[in-house]
């Protein structure tokens, strides 16, 4: 989900897509909303340096490294450690709707 896509979603949630864009209410209500969308996408991922949870862990994981790509964890930490800039929970990833 772009930026974009998120004030577009906000925009049709709050109304301001209708034009009301003078009305605090809804403004505030628009805001909220991406700000909550920005607060669900960022809260999945963990800082590098906090690898407590890796440890010992059966789930799966994913890392993002500086070049942008999102890779599969492979218990080899020292492998990428120097290119990750943060890590998620793969569930946390996948839209609740099919997140069983």
């Amino acid at each position: 989900m772009t930026q974009e896509d998120i004030e577009k979603a906000a925009g049709d949630y709050s109304g301001s897509a209708l034009g009301f864009r003078d009305n605090k209410a809804i403004m505030e209500k628009h805001k909220a909303f991406v700000d909550g969308a920005n607060w669900r996408i960022n809260s999945v991922w963990h800082d590098v340096n906090d690898r407590s949870v890796i440890a010992n862990n059966n789930k799966d994981l994913v890392l993002l490294l500086e070049n942008g790509k999102i890779v599969d964890f492979d218990d080899d930490w020292e492998e990428y450690h120097s290119f990750v800039l943060a890590w998620a929970y793969t569930e946390d990833l996948i839209p609740s709707a099919y997140n069983n």
